[in-house]
């Protein structure tokens, strides 16, 4: 390992320390209001995150919590300390050492950005797919699902350790075939349609969100209480990919959230440790098993 590679890693971890970057705050707070706005016009005040927000029950408060750990930059610090800083390490050893930067081999720019966009948005579906069907890994997960109502907000309501490893994963393909400068766009426009599928906008967005984009509709689903819709739409971006694997359904869903909901009641910083704690439980079980 060279010298660079370990400076790099010393201003990250600097980096992790700066609670107050301005630049994070305000693209944060640039997104946000736009999609707050977009629900305010489609569903009025009464059904609005906004009003949620203003007089938040238990579960609102909980996402309130996570976005302001993400906005003040307190999220990045407990995301490598929950991991121990392996999925970092782990990152920049891949894009120093394995970085083929193959997507420069296409000339064309726009459909570098295409090619680019659908393996990001696989790769997310498939992330997605397998934090639901491992048991270790929905110890993580099933937080994300405890919500039992929708306010924006609840798109941050992830713990840290699971930040840790979908951080690794989505940036992946970006470190591996290049094209990082398309990461950036590709977030934004991930970002704004993650804002509106946990908003109140119930829309199925007709034939673009049948075949074409996850709608909020068919997102909404996938937070279903109900049993018989826990293996369905998986997709973040894309819809097509559900179609293509058959985990789509385009029922409707009146109640949020997971069977016997430990969370929303113990208060957020217990939530937060608990589902560390549960999760490294059930990796040393694991280990544990393998080496009788």
């Amino acid at each position: 390992m060279n010298v660079d590679f370990f400076s790099e890693i010393y201003l990250k971890i600097l980096s992790l320390f700066h609670f107050f970057d301005l630049e994070k705050i305000l693209n944060l707070l640039s997104i946000v209001p736009f999609v707050f706005l977009i629900e305010l016009l489609f569903v009025g005040w009464s059904n609005s995150s906004l009003k949620k927000i203003l007089k938040p029950n238990k579960t609102v408060q909980t996402d309130l919590f996570y976005f302001s750990l993400i906005l003040f930059n307190f999220y990045s610090l407990l995301v490598v300390l929950f991991s121990f800083g392996f999925f970092h390490l782990l990152n920049k050893g891949i894009k120093t050492y394995i970085g083929f930067n193959l997507i420069h081999t296409i000339e064309n720019t726009y459909l570098q950005f295409i090619i680019l966009f659908i393996i990001y948005d696989l790769v997310k579906y498939i992330n997605h797919f397998i934090f639901h069907k491992s048991k270790t890994l929905w110890n993580i997960h099933k937080f994300h699902h405890s919500a039992t109502d929708f306010s924006i907000f609840t798109r941050y309501r992830f713990n840290p350790l699971e930040g840790a490893i979908t951080s690794f994963v989505k940036v992946l393909p970006f470190v591996i075939l290049g094209g990082i400068e398309t990461y950036v766009v590709v977030r934004i426009f991930s970002e704004v349609l993650s804002l509106m599928h946990h908003s109140a906008l119930k829309s199925n967005w007709g034939l673009i969100g049948k075949y074409i984009l996850v709608s909020p509709a068919t997102h909404r689903l996938h937070h279903s209480k109900d049993p018989k819709h826990f293996d369905k739409n998986f997709g973040v971006v894309f819809i097509f990919w559900d179609r293509l694997f058959n985990t789509y359904s385009d029922e409707n869903t009146k109640e949020l959230g997971i069977p016997n909901n430990e969370f929303n009641k113990r208060g957020v910083v217990k939530d937060l440790f608990y589902v560390v704690v549960s999760f490294y439980n059930a990796v040393f079980l694991k280990i544990k098993k393998v080496f009788r």
